[in-house]
């Protein structure tokens, strides 16, 4: 599924740097391992500068621990508006809640 989270695939979600031959954006799986496919079925993806951003940096979301939580804290909050779920509903279908918010709403 494509990305509801980014639909300009030409530009880092994180920095705003342009795809260029030099530095190509990559697709990034927002939950990964057991989790990608979930990611994928749902467009829960952004498009991340191959070395500043995804892979390389310190900063980098596979390097940095803080930076890929704050994505995927971000991401989630965007799932949410965008499919009307609860932390309940997202924590049922992703398996974790990635946001500091404790409270859940009651299902109805």
């Amino acid at each position: 599924m494509e990305s509801i989270v980014q639909k300009d695939r030409n530009r880092c979600y994180l920095c705003g740097r342009v795809r260029t031959t030099f530095n190509p954006l990559d697709e990034h799986h927002v939950y990964f391992g057991p989790a990608r496919p979930i990611s994928e079925r749902y467009g829960l993806k952004v498009y991340l500068c191959h070395f500043g951003c995804h892979l390389f940096s310190l900063k980098a979301v596979h390097n940095n621990a803080k930076r890929c939580r704050e994505l995927q804290a971000d991401v989630q909050r965007i799932a949410m508006e965008y499919y009307g779920w609860t932390i309940a509903d997202f924590v049922r279908i992703v398996g974790k809640n990635y946001t500091e918010e404790t409270t859940w709403e009651k299902e109805e």
